[in-house]
């Protein structure tokens, strides 16, 4: 059988590809935040002009597709498609170029936007299979990658099924490369994913453009002054699984303050005013020893177990549907799953919306939902209330889009995308103050609001409850209302 079929696939439902390891970007990036780094650092503005002038894409340069969730996944040729949906659509351009929208628009006409309105590809059956070949084609290009880039590639390589040997004869870099890799990723990705970071901390000193990794990851192996003075590996207990994630036999909660305090000191200028990045160690960080001084018992009586710890990842439904049933059996896991159930909300509140919420919406059906809403009892209509307040999210949020003509901002299919931008939308246009926004934010990041809704709606081993279902209420109403109202 063929590896791969030929496809006409319209350009608007080409999704760049968020698992790409050469794009920096945040964690649960959107195609936004995809967009933007494309702009500013692979050129993609002058690939579009390129591409105008040509009168379309290159003969013979069918792009790299599969298929993951219902949406076509661009594998090979992020770039041009970018390129091209920037043609199509210059208020790409805005957050990065707002200068170059008039100049991109003229470039455009008919016979271009017929052109461009469908791309020849290339279908893989999975992203598995297309990664060896890829891989291989680019082995040239992955050797100059930036040093972060090369270790997520690995760490995706590696998490995909492939050895390291297989790694390495695929990229040609050595196994106690890809091995130092692997681990050094697994400490950015966990250190970035922590919850302590405040919004405004993300955007200004966690970009991974910018920062540089290694002024963390050198500190946990870094020789101390002191002659008997131990490695913060060793402090820690910091060590490996077979594959790679992260051990230590600290309780959770000691390990992250310990990581969140070297991060911010490696990160955010001045937080240490002794630490110098280079040649700075542990000890060169006042607060870092303070905390080890206050818990030396717990960390000098650590157990002898070490607990794996692992950065969590935003779930697709395939990873929810394996996994949730036996996450919420496991009381740690439970933390991931269900934010919530630890935070002793209780409310006794019998229907999901109080009579005192009011918007000015006249489309019936939002109507309609926002009037059950109000009058199903939680002690027999759990479930259906967990069903409809996603649709009313999610119908909201498209209202909104809508009536400001920005509906080029839905994210067909992907509830999650759709309320990043409505969001951006929103503090772009100061309804939203910083701290209702960076609320909002780690509501979807923090609680994982999107993984639960749509496990309530796909699989029968995620259960609703009333307290969290209201606690997601209570916690979205201001955008809810915002959009209602607009």
């Amino acid at each position: 059988m063929p590896r791969y079929t030929t496809k006409e696939i319209k350009l608007d439902e080409l999704y760049l590809d968020e698992k790409n390891p050469r794009f920096i970007v945040p964690p649960n990036p959107t195609q936004q935040s995809i967009v933007d780094y494309l702009i500013e650092n692979e050129e993609v503005e002058q690939l579009a002009q390129d591409i105008a002038k040509s009168g379309g894409l290159y003969a013979g340069e069918r792009v790299i597709v599969t298929e993951e969730n219902g949406r076509w996944i661009v594998l090979e040729g992020n770039r041009r498609i970018c390129a091209c949906k920037i043609l199509m659509n210059p208020q790409l351009l805005a957050n990065k170029r707002l200068a170059s929208i008039d100049k991109i628009s003229l470039f455009m006409n008919n016979e271009l936007k017929q052109t461009l309105a469908v791309v020849d590809a290339d279908v893989m059956k999975n992203r598995l299979e297309a990664q060896s070949s890829l891989a291989a084609k680019h082995i040239d290009g992955i050797k100059k990658w930036s040093t972060i880039s090369k270790h997520k590639f690995f760490a995706l390589e590696f998490d995909a099924g492939k050895s390291i040997e297989e790694i390495s004869m695929i990229t040609g870099v050595s196994l106690a490369k890809i091995k130092t890799g692997l681990k050094e990723y697994r400490i950015i990705d966990y250190v970035l994913k922590l919850p302590f970071w405040t919004q405004n901390e993300r955007e200004e000193y966690l970009n991974l453009q910018e920062i540089k990794t290694t002024r963390l990851t050198r500190l946990f192996s870094a020789k101390p002054s002191k002659v008997d003075a131990k490695r913060l590996r060793e402090i820690i207990d910091l060590d490996y699984d077979c594959y790679y994630h992260i051990k230590t036999s600290l309780a959770k909660d000691v390990f992250d303050e310990i990581l969140h305090i070297v991060a911010q000191a490696a990160f955010i200028p001045n937080y240490a005013s002794d630490f110098n990045g280079t040649r700075s160690t542990y000890e060169d960080i006042p607060q870092l020893m303070r905390f080890l001084e206050k818990n030396k018992l717990v960390i000098e009586n650590k157990s002898g177990n070490k607990n794996v710890y692992v950065a969590p990842e935003p779930k697709t439904n395939v990873d929810i549907k394996s996994e949730t049933s036996e996450k919420m059996r496991d009381n740690e896991d439970k933390k991931v799953v269900n934010a919530t159930s630890n935070k002793q909300f209780t409310s006794k509140r019998n229907v999901l919306i109080p009579e005192d919420f009011k918007v000015k919406c006249t489309v019936v059906k939002i109507n309609d939902i926002i009037k059950e809403l109000k009058r199903l009892n939680f002690s027999y209509c759990v479930n259906a209330q967990a069903v409809l307040l996603r649709v009313l999210l999610e119908l909201s949020l498209k209202y909104y889009l809508n009536r400001i003509d920005e509906s080029s901002k839905i994210d067909e299919g992907h509830l999650e995308g759709t309320y990043v931008a409505t969001l951006e939308s929103m503090r772009g246009k100061k309804l939203l103050n910083s701290v209702e926004h960076s609320n909002l934010v780690q509501l979807k990041k923090r609680d994982k609001i999107f993984s639960i809704f749509n496990g309530y709606v796909h699989y029968d081993s995620v259960v609703p409850n009333k307290d969290i279902l209201i606690f997601y209420f209570d916690n979205l109403r201001r955008i809810i209302e915002i959009c209602l109202n607009s």
